[in-house]
């Protein structure tokens, strides 16, 4: 069983943090009494996420915390039968409000975040990956604490890309969102780049082709109508896009994540 949903953070955290979620893998055991690892394939998002994983491995536990960057294309890895991974998926731009990591650095990478969780009790989130998880509160209780007293403010006008980026899916071409933030398109994308570690047009593609995903996925829509709603000019254009952040065909794409129990995700 593979399941994997998002929850919403506190309202007073909804601007710095997109959402919190877990991903669960527990196979049944196959002929030979072993349960088989999983080749998992993690759609981009845009956005850095710190994540808390509990591995079951010979009855044994291994914890680990890490921040995955910003993917410009499909994330690869492998999950081990019984493991349970908790993320806190922060807005682009924001992490290092939170931590003292610079967000430029992190795009396609993983990179170990203990030496930069000081200020962040992780062995309570590890404690609670240990006994189980009811509810995702003891986050907003941890950031809320957090907010308080940030290492930096957000960027405004990365912000307001941001969020003219999501609110348009991604159908917005970057030099209609320089004009409505009144900035050129050069500014624009080294504010944007130097904040998140990602380009403004990057980030539109990734929300675009996501929310393509999505809706097929979570709502039943057909291809043809999501192509259209994506406002793409024909498949070719479509499977173009698609294919250069997930390095496979939406058919393919969609097979593999048909197998996941998917919870309102955004």
């Amino acid at each position: 069983m593979i399941t994997y949903s998002e929850y919403k953070p506190a309202e007073e955290l909804s601007q710095l943090i997109f959402c919190y979620w877990i991903f669960e893998y527990n196979p049944k055991p196959n002929e030979s009494g072993k349960a088989e690892e999983l080749r998992h394939n993690v759609l981009p998002d845009g956005c850095v996420s710190l994540l808390f994983q509990n591995s079951k491995e010979t009855g044994s536990r291994r914890f680990e915390a890490a921040f995955l960057g910003p993917t410009t294309a499909i994330y690869k890895t492998v999950v081990p039968a019984g493991n349970i991974t908790i993320g806190i998926r922060f807005y682009p731009g924001v992490v290092d409000c939170f931590f003292d990591i610079d967000c430029s650095k992190l795009t396609n990478t993983i990179t170990d975040a203990i030496p930069y969780l000081k200020d962040f009790d992780y062995n309570s989130v590890l404690q609670y990956l240990k006994f189980g998880l009811n509810d995702f509160s003891f986050l907003d209780n941890f950031f809320l604490k957090m907010i308080k007293n940030l290492r930096l403010e957000p960027d405004g006008i990365v912000k307001r890309a941001i969020d003219l980026i999501i609110d348009k899916e991604g159908i917005i071409r970057i030099h209609e969102l320089a004009r409505e933030l009144l900035i050129s398109e050069r500014q624009l994308e080294r504010k944007f780049k130097r904040r998140t570690g990602i380009t403004p047009k990057q980030f539109a593609r990734i929300r675009r082709v996501r929310t393509s995903v999505i809706n097929m996925l979570q709502h039943d829509k057909d291809f043809n109508d999501t192509v259209f709603d994506r406002g793409y000019f024909d498949q070719s254009h479509f499977i173009k896009d698609f294919s250069l952040l997930t390095g496979t065909s939406p058919s393919l794409l969609m097979k593999y994540l048909s197998q996941i129990t998917h919870h309102d995700v955004k």
